[in-house]
């Protein structure tokens, strides 16, 4: 999901090319979204600035201006936080 970022790509399209469009093209649309009778499971995501190198399969860098970090996730009404934040 960083990698599109730092290709340009609108953090909105990116969201929504990592939840409610891969949820459609596989026929489960009670996943990736979080309307009423949604499954409710979410990802916490931050957006960081500073200076990222992205690698792509062939080895090609690129460089970025910003990082989605993930704080946790919410699965089945329970927290889960990631290593980082759990000291």
């Amino acid at each position: 999901m960083s990698k599109f970022l730092c290709l340009g790509m609108d953090l909105t399209d990116v969201l929504r090319a990592a939840t409610s469009a891969p949820a459609q093209a596989i026929g489960r649309t009670e996943l990736g979204s979080l309307r009423p009778g949604a499954m409710g499971d979410a990802a916490i995501l931050e957006v960081r600035e500073g200076r990222f190198e992205y690698v792509d399969s062939p080895g090609q860098r690129i460089v970025g201006d910003r990082r989605l970090v993930s704080h946790g996730v919410v699965m089945g009404g329970k927290w889960w936080p990631t290593e980082a934040d759990e000291a």
